[in-house]
């Protein structure tokens, strides 16, 4: 109860508590456990895409046909990859913060998420070239080979695990700064 003297706090300075739908115990957890989830659908994503090229050859082996000079095989399809892994990893960035309350969750989840995504897609390339590439390859010649993995464990080094994670962290980043001053409905 306030006496005479105590003046009153207008209501809007006042500290409103904590929505504890919107809070969670640990909120690296809760942010890791994001960053996973988004990390996996974006791994997947890669996946569908690699076995779709394999296959049927679209986009690759279509581009290529159409007389299209190879850069854009080479840099647009990873490209355009890039600019989805970076929209997932805003969303994922957006979860996270709205699941903790905290801004910085964002940048934990969209990290951990181009984490997952970057050595999930190296492995997966580097497993598909030595099982389905290497076996089907005409060449004798060892160096070759290797030389061709290298150079490709190369590019896909590039491509998805740090270009990942430049994506992860600044979409993350923004994500959580845009999450973070949302309520969850």
């Amino acid at each position: 109860m306030q006496g005479f003297y105590q003046q009153q706090q207008p209501a809007s300075t006042r500290q409103q508590p904590p929505d504890p739908a919107r809070q969670e115990s640990d909120p690296i957890r809760g942010a890791l456990g994001r960053g996973f989830l988004f990390g996996m659908i974006m791994l997947s994503i890669y996946i569908i895409y690699y076995v779709v090229n394999y296959i049927t050859g679209y986009p690759a082996r279509y581009i290529a046909l159409q007389k299209i000079p190879t850069q854009y095989v080479v840099y647009v399809i990873p490209g355009m990859l890039g600019v989805v892994a970076a929209l997932v990893f805003f969303i994922c960035g957006i979860s996270a913060a709205r699941k903790t309350g905290r801004g910085g969750s964002g940048w934990v989840a969209g990290h951990f998420a181009s984490l997952i995504y970057g050595l999930g897609a190296l492995l997966f390339f580097e497993v598909f070239y030595f099982l389905v590439t290497y076996p089907m390859s005409n060449t004798v010649n060892t160096s070759t080979i290797w030389s061709l993995l290298l150079s490709s464990s190369y590019n896909q080094l590039i491509s998805t695990f740090l270009s990942g994670l430049i994506a992860g962290n600044l979409a993350g980043t923004l994500g959580g700064l845009l999450g973070r001053g949302r309520k969850r409905k």
